[in-house]
C-alpha cells in the first residue's frame, strides 16, 4: 500500500512538486531542479531518507523532516557545504552520531525537539546559532564547549 506524501520542493520560493513514498516508508528523491533551496517533508511516515547523489544541489540550504518516523540522525554528507537549517523535530531519534553533525559546516539551525534523545554529544563543528532540544528525555546538561561561541538560542 502506498502512502501519499506531500513533499514541497521550493525553487526560488515556489512550491512545485508532490511525491509518493513506498510502503516501507522510504523516500528517494527523484531528479530535482539543481537550484532547489528548500525541501519540506513534514508529517509523513518516513523512517529513512536516501538522498542518493545530491551533490549537484549546491543551493539546498533548508531540509525539514518534522513529524516523521526517523530513528537516526540522517547522513547528509552531500549537503555538508550548503545545509544551514535542519528540522528533525517530532521523530523517534534517540542517538546522534557526533560525526554526522560535525561535518555539516554551515549548519546554523538544528531543531531536534520532541525526540527520544537522552544525551547530546560534544560537538566540535558547525556554527550553530539555534539548537532546539525541548521535549527530549535529556538527563544531563549537554556539553556545548564546541559551539558555545556561536550559539545564540538554546531551548
Amino acid at each position: 500500500m502506498l502512502a501519499l506524501i506531500v513533499a514541497l520542493i521550493c525553487v526560488n520560493g515556489l512550491i512545485c512538486v508532490e511525491y509518493v513514498e513506498d510502503s516501507k516508508g522510504h523516500l528517494t528523491f527523484p531528479a530535482l531542479p539543481v537550484d532547489a533551496t528548500s525541501i519540506t517533508l513534514q508529517s509523513n511516515l518516513i523512517s529513512s531518507v536516501s538522498l542518493g547523489d545530491i551533490s549537484a544541489y549546491t543551493q539546498l540550504t533548508n531540509l525539514d523532516l518534522k513529524g516523521n518516523e526517523l530513528s537516526a540522525f540522517p547522513d547528509l554528507d552531500p549537503l555538508k557545504m550548503t545545509i544551514e537549517k535542519l528540522v528533525l523535530s517530532s521523530n523517534d531519534i534517540s542517538f546522534i552520531d557526533v560525526n554526522l553533525i560535525s561535518k555539516l559546516e554551515r549548519l546554523s539551525h538544528l531543531d531536534l525537539q520532541d525526540n527520544e534523545i537522552s544525551s547530546f554529544p560534544i560537538v566540535n563543528g558547525p556554527p550553530l546559532a539555534d539548537l532546539l532540544l525541548l521535549q527530549n528525555p535529556i538527563s544531563k546538561w549537554p556539553n556545548l564547549d564546541g559551539i558555545s561561541e556561536t550559539l545564540v538560542s538554546l531551548s
